[in-house]
């Protein structure tokens, strides 16, 4: 089973899935996957990174203080960080996990063939996964790791419902899993 979440930039999504791993972690799941952490620089957003879910593989993804190609809005987009990093966390995740978080499935990230396909692998293996996907054209997004939308379970996430998702989707997945660790 998988669940996406998708939602306006800033409503919390990404606070979800971290919140998700861990409550998983502490439950003694094994989880593991991708987040998609802002850099900042005098208060202001200069960036993303790439990481995977426990900040031990962190790299810069995405960069507004230089100029290049592919870029998406204001950041130009390093393609070579993205599938380092990608390849080695989701192969380890297929592999190793009880449970996989994606944040997110995006324009940025969309640049990179290797995390199309090492998201779409991911999401046909049987491990529960968490994917966050960008609100504006989210279903180009999840065409792109062919996902059909009659096998999916969206979830918008907003102000009246992101304070309980980590827990509602712990339940779900663990239920998933069969209950406890």
């Amino acid at each position: 089973m998988n669940w996406y979440l998708t939602g306006h930039p800033g409503i919390g999504k990404t606070t979800v899935v971290e919140s998700l791993v861990v409550r998983l972690t502490r439950r003694g799941w094994a989880v593991d996957g991708l987040l998609a952490p802002e850099r900042r620089k005098g208060g202001q957003r200069t960036g993303f990174d790439i990481s995977d879910v426990h900040g031990q593989d962190r790299v810069p993804m995405a960069s507004s203080e230089v100029s290049g190609t592919p870029s998406v809005g204001r950041y130009t987009v390093d393609t070579d960080a993205i599938e380092r990093i990608t390849a080695t966390v989701l192969s380890r995740a297929r592999k190793q996990a009880d449970a996989v978080v994606i944040d997110e499935l995006g324009g940025m990230q969309s640049k990179s063939q290797v995390f199309l396909d090492e998201v779409a692998l991911t999401l046909a293996a049987p491990i529960p996964t968490v994917l966050t996907v960008k609100v504006d054209g989210f279903r180009h997004y999840l065409e792109l790791v062919g996902v059909t939308f009659d096998e999916i379970q969206l979830i918008k996430v907003d102000e009246t419902n992101r304070d309980r998702l980590p827990r509602e989707l712990t339940k779900s997945v663990e239920a998933t899993l069969g209950n406890t660790a």
